[in-house]
């Protein structure tokens, strides 16, 4: 059964008469059915058992999916994928570093430092667009007696141009020889992670003092950046 037409609530509904009358659901898509083993099976998102090496690779099979997800849409110049994809490399440099007791660090690190690198490209492919929505933002709100001559094209033009070029470094990025392998290594930690000391560890114990523990550099951090904003 497929929605050809109408909304979700005409597809249940099918589908509850079609299980009354004694059909029964099939998991597989049509994708898996024609292509069989050849479809890979997705990294589990959700930890197998209560030690932390499984909580930490559930949350990186998690950012994987997401950052899986989003490339296809930076290809195709979607500020939104852009956003998404530079959020899942944040994401997965953050659990790297805030749980490193819990992986092989001489592994990791390395990979963190290219996700560095990965954010870096997709932050400069993002800021032209949030600069734009930004400025003409401004533009809006100014008296229209001190908006002289074509500004708002002029903005659009400069940070467009900036966005366009940014987001073709970004696509030699992805699909080169580099950023290939680093997927590969990061779809295979969805399943199994470089295991650290405290990898074998309950989750409980280990992982909720990480966080307390990187919560408090932050808010260190924004103390300061709130002290320097006022000297400024």
């Amino acid at each position: 059964v497929e929605l050809a037409a109408g909304d979700d609530a005409l597809l249940a509904a099918a589908g509850t008469a079609l299980a009354e009358a004694g059909g029964a659901p099939r998991a597989a898509s049509k994708l898996q059915r024609a292509l069989g083993s050849a479809v890979p099976v997705p990294a589990s998102r959700e930890p197998a058992d209560a030690t932390a090496v499984e909580a930490v690779r559930a949350g990186v099979a998690r950012d994987v999916e997401r950052l899986l997800a989003a490339e296809t849409g930076v290809r195709l110049g979607d500020d939104e994928a852009v956003h998404d994809a530079r959020v899942a490399v944040r994401r997965l440099r953050a659990t790297l570093g805030v749980f490193r007791p819990v992986v092989d660090r001489a592994v990791t690190e390395p990979v963190r430092d290219e996700l560095q690198q990965v954010g870096r490209v997709l932050g400069a492919a993002r800021d032209p667009h949030v600069e734009q929505t930004a400025l003409v933002g401004r533009l809006v709100d100014e008296p229209v007696e001190l908006v002289l001559g074509p500004v708002e094209r002029r903005v659009v033009d400069d940070r467009s141009a900036a966005r366009d070029a940014a987001l073709a470094r970004a696509v030699a990025l992805l699909d080169s020889p580099e950023h290939l392998r680093l997927l590969a290594t990061l779809d295979a930690w969805a399943t199994t992670l470089p295991r650290g000391p405290r990898a074998a560890d309950d989750a409980e114990d280990v992982l909720p003092r990480r966080v307390a523990r990187a919560w408090r550099r932050l808010e260190r951090r924004a103390e300061e950046a709130e002290r320097l904003a006022v000297d400024a």
